[in-house]
């Protein structure tokens, strides 16, 4: 009963927020044209000039030539010069508030989702947080009641080791750490079933394998979830179980491409000196690519967060060659063939960081690995969308899709920092409109 009046309380407040920004809606019948644009169509094929997309409601209707007949109760944009590509899928993120000052978190809340959809991130995948707290958020942004991208988050499920860890008891306030649903206890007396069903019943879209746990319970675990309808996630040790323990399993991604060093270092070594040296095309690595690129299984670099943890010089933690050996990792992941998504483990909402750090993780991987800028756009939009199992409706520029969109006033396939110029962002067909800058 506690929880529910919580979820309530969260719920009206929620509700009562307005937000400080001009924004257009659209009805059901409505058309908006976004008029003579640049199509980059997050599938990978090069731009496409001086279109008209044709938004009816809240999808893509048309997209048709400049010259072709506009409906005469069409709103037209003119964005000659412009460019529009999908919304961004911010594949790892953690929302859950530092504090728990009830009021307090949900400020923060509203203020980190605005934060990030206004800097183009229409979909963000929470990596195990407090579902009771999530869920109220999830609802109000797929119905359009706050400014927020559209959430999704995962069920944490890890070891009894993982128990004795600070942030489980963060995110299970009010429980004993490892009853909630949202991030249960797994052992080999789990009824895995009914682990999963009730991690389904929170609202996750997937389950997360993060520690303590070995490959035969990492097996039952992903089969089951899979079963159920969920998808699964891990980091690429979970010890026992390693990568390629959970790549054989099934799992849809693996997050922290610098964590693979474990393959070939072992976890004895993990955080101690001489970690970082790696000589590259470790036979382990290619053995893990090769099996990733064959299952089909995405691989999430967050080589944001290993180049903020390098910065902040932590002792026996990240040390100056982390960041580039990621990135080295990452090209050879690449060249291999093997998908990626992109998410950061953080979002940002800093009032002196104009762009949530989404858009920096595409230009480390751009400067540092040479990703191309196209396939970076598919893995952020796209290939996001995959992985949450949406892209029939998102992640892609195409009739019929639902319209989340960024227009851009500089060029993201000429230099992928481009995508930190945005003009306007459409979600659901509503129009946020940026400053120009």
């Amino acid at each position: 009963m506690k929880n529910l009046i919580k979820s309530c309380l969260t719920f009206l407040l929620i509700l009562s927020f307005t937000p400080a920004f001009a924004q257009e809606v659209n009805t059901s019948d409505s058309l908006t044209v976004l008029k003579n644009i640049t199509i980059i169509d997050g599938l990978g094929n090069e731009p496409v000039a001086a279109q008209n997309l044709i938004i009816k409601g809240d999808r893509i209707w048309k997209i048709t030539h400049p010259n072709a007949a506009i409906p005469a109760e069409s709103k037209v944009i003119d964005l000659s010069g412009r460019y529009v590509m999908p919304g961004i899928v911010e594949s790892h993120s953690h929302l859950l508030p530092p504090g728990s000052d009830f009021r307090k978190n949900n400020t923060y809340m509203l203020d980190k989702l605005e934060h990030a959809l206004l800097g183009g991130i229409t979909t963000i995948r929470d990596m195990g947080g407090d579902a009771r707290f999530l869920a109220p958020f999830k609802r109000a942004a797929q119905l359009d009641q706050i400014t927020s991208p559209n959430l999704h988050y995962a069920a944490l499920m890890a070891g009894p080791a993982f128990f004795n860890d600070p942030r489980a008891a963060v995110s299970s306030q009010g429980v004993v750490p490892g009853t909630g649903p949202w991030m249960p206890q797994i052992t080999k007396e789990t009824n895995i079933q009914e682990a999963i069903a009730a991690a389904k019943g929170t609202g996750a879209t997937g389950i997360k394998l993060y520690m303590d746990l070995d490959a035969e319970l990492v097996a039952q675990l992903s089969a089951e979830a899979h079963r159920q309808g969920l998808k699964v996630w891990a980091h690429p040790y979970i010890g026992p179980a390693q990568a390629m323990d959970l790549i054989e399993a099934g799992v849809d991604a693996i997050s922290h491409a610098g964590h693979l060093l474990i393959e070939v270092k072992g976890f004895e070594t993990y955080r101690k000196p001489g970690f970082w040296e790696y000589p590259g095309n470790a036979p382990e690595l290619k053995g893990i690519f090769d099996t990733m690129k064959a299952k089909g299984v995405f691989l999430e670099p967050t080589i944001f967060v290993y180049d903020v943890i390098e910065k902040l010089d932590i002792p026996g933690y990240y040390n100056d060659s982390s960041t580039v050996i990621s990135q080295q990792i990452i090209r050879e992941a690449y060249d291999m063939g093997v998908q990626m998504i992109l998410g950061t483990d953080t979002v940002s909402n800093n009032p002196t960081d104009p762009y949530p750090h989404i858009h920096k993780e595409m230009y480390l991987l751009a400067e540092g690995a040479g990703i191309p800028a196209l396939d970076l756009i598919k893995a952020a939009t796209y290939n996001g969308a995959q992985n949450l199992g949406i892209d029939a409706d998102y992640g892609s520029i195409e009739p019929g899709k639902v319209a989340d969109l960024i227009v851009l006033s500089q060029n993201p396939v000429a230099n992928i920092r481009n995508t930190q110029h945005i003009r306007l962002v459409i979600k659901n067909g509503r129009l946020y409109y940026r400053k120009e800058e």
